[in-house]
């Protein structure tokens, strides 16, 4: 149970569902208060949509996210938060 406590360590969640149509919720944890970006990526590593951004507090956090606009197929998904960097599937 990840509510009321504060986690060690930065981390960023299997999206479910994977695969997803249309939509999937992203799942990340903080240990401090920082500045999160969430980007959604092409295989190429471009760029496709910001779908979080701003200053969040430390704890347990989830988006949702709605690919409907997109076309089907593969997508990466990165979060950078602090000195914190992780790309999923």
């Amino acid at each position: 149970d990840f509510e009321g406590s504060v986690p060690e360590d930065f981390r960023l969640f299997q999206n479910y569902p994977n695969p997803f149509n249309p939509t999937t919720r992203i799942s990340y944890q903080l240990s401090y208060e920082t500045d999160v970006t969430i980007e959604i990526l092409n295989l190429l590593g471009q760029k496709i949509k910001t779908i979080e951004k701003g200053i969040k507090q430390p704890g347990y956090h989830e988006i949702f996210f709605d690919g409907s606009g997109l076309k089907s197929g593969f997508y990466l998904y990165r979060i950078r938060a602090g000195d914190f960097t992780e790309t999923r599937k």
